[in-house]
């Protein structure tokens, strides 16, 4: 009988999706044999590094911990048919050269003095 193999999205056999293979499973077991808690350890270097005032490894701890509470965004690839993409900066000023003698005006007028 012809056409008798997978409708699209659908799967057959195989490992199920997020099932942990032998090595992440032995690794777990002897990490929980030997006591030890990454996560746990890394929280503590966080609160240890905070409370000592240690900027350098209180933002390090932290950098590794985030992949457990957040995933990694993938990069967006865009791509259009409409032709090149241009990019266009809108600063206010004007191709006119600057009157030299309002500099400082133009200057306290930008910070708002």
């Amino acid at each position: 009988m012809a056409g008798g193999g997978s409708k699209p999205g659908e799967r057959r056999g195989g490992r199920q999706a997020g099932a942990k293979n032998r090595r992440t499973t032995d690794l777990v077991q002897q990490l929980e044999e030997l006591g030890l808690n990454p996560v746990a350890e890394l929280v503590a270097a966080s609160n240890r590094a905070r409370d000592e005032g240690d900027l350098v490894n209180w933002i390090g701890a932290n950098k590794a911990l985030l992949p457990y509470l957040y995933p990694r965004r993938k990069a967006i690839d865009i791509t259009s048919n409409a032709g090149p993409m241009t990019l266009q900066v809108v600063t206010g000023i004007t191709d006119a050269p600057p009157d030299p003698g309002d500099v400082l005006g133009r200057l306290e007028r930008a910070l708002g003095h």
